[in-house]
């Protein structure tokens, strides 16, 4: 990632966006860019923080490739059944194995893997575990505080 690669990226999100949104941003020297965006807001991590704070190292990218291997053992178990099937000799060669995969279905892997993320389950965990979701104990404390406030004045 670069910062003219990034700026570009935020300029053309934030054209197409119809609403107002808060972009969490770790602290990448290529994320340090100065732009007048109307929808996005870009909050900058603390530095050294981000294995601690940042929701995609709680668990969404453990989650991500989890998926991912999966789905890339049952091409690669596909493709040494087809292997065997059609080749009259039985030494099987990883090198030949890692030819037949290639980026392409690779990066659609990844997709897979990507929108077999739960949001609900997975994703907003990661953000609760990392601080930025309050717990339903904290939000009912805020309600019983906020009710002893109205009842006191």
């Amino acid at each position: 990632m670069t910062q003219e690669i990034f700026s570009q990226w935020l300029i053309k999100w934030d054209n197409e966006l119809d609403r107002k949104i808060v972009l969490l941003v770790d602290n990448c020297t290529a994320h340090n860019v100065s732009l007048n965006l109307k929808n996005i807001k870009l909050v900058f991590l603390p530095a050294n923080t981000t294995s601690l704070i940042q929701p995609c190292d709680q668990g969404i990218i453990r989650t991500l490739k989890a998926y991912y291997r999966l789905k890339m053992r049952k091409r690669v178990i596909t493709l040494i059944d087809e292997m065997f099937e059609c080749e009259s000799t039985s030494t099987l060669k990883a090198n030949d194995l890692s030819k037949k995969i290639n980026i392409l279905e690779a990066l659609h892997f990844v997709n897979e893997a990507w929108n077999n993320i739960s949001d609900i389950v997975t994703i907003r965990n990661c953000f609760r575990h990392g601080g930025f979701v309050k717990t339903e104990e904290e939000e009912e404390e805020e309600d019983d505080h906020s009710k002893d406030l109205n009842d006191k004045t």
